[in-house]
């Protein structure tokens, strides 16, 4: 099956279970580096105005991977080659992404590698989703 293809519910739908698998694998990491003290309850959230805890892990998990979905379900209306341009877009902004745990103030480097490892997480359960989606 090509991408052009592929139903945009389908891709939609294999996106949110892409997503709520990587919120599961996050609530893991989350956990495993909470319990260690690598994500400490000294550092507060902007915004936030808490330490970190599971539900926003597994929301920033699971609405990004849907967002995604329909972005790529709008792209390959557009685009011959979407997937690769969506593969493309989707490291520049992981890549991006890498700088938000930057901005946590007295953020310990061992919370933002873990924090970036989730961002990690994230993208590989969208780009392995819509991939299984559009049969490549």
């Amino acid at each position: 099956m090509s991408e052009s293809n592929t139903s945009n519910v389908k891709i939609v739908l294999a996106t949110a279970i892409g997503g709520a698998l990587a919120a599961i694998v996050n609530v893991l990491i989350f956990t495993f580096a909470h319990s260690f003290g690598l994500i400490p309850d000294s550092v507060i959230i902007p915004g936030a105005n808490a330490p970190l805890t599971i539900p926003p892990v597994a929301i920033a998990s699971l609405i990004p991977s849907i967002i995604a979905g329909i972005g790529f379900a709008i792209m390959k209306k557009y685009f011959k080659k979407a997937f690769i341009i969506f593969f493309a877009l989707s490291i520049v902004l992981l890549l991006l992404s890498f700088l938000s745990p930057m901005t946590i103030p007295n953020a310990p480097r061992e919370m933002i590698i873990s924090l970036n490892t989730m961002h990690v997480v994230v993208v590989a359960f969208i780009l392995l989703s819509i991939r299984k989606a559009i049969g490549i």
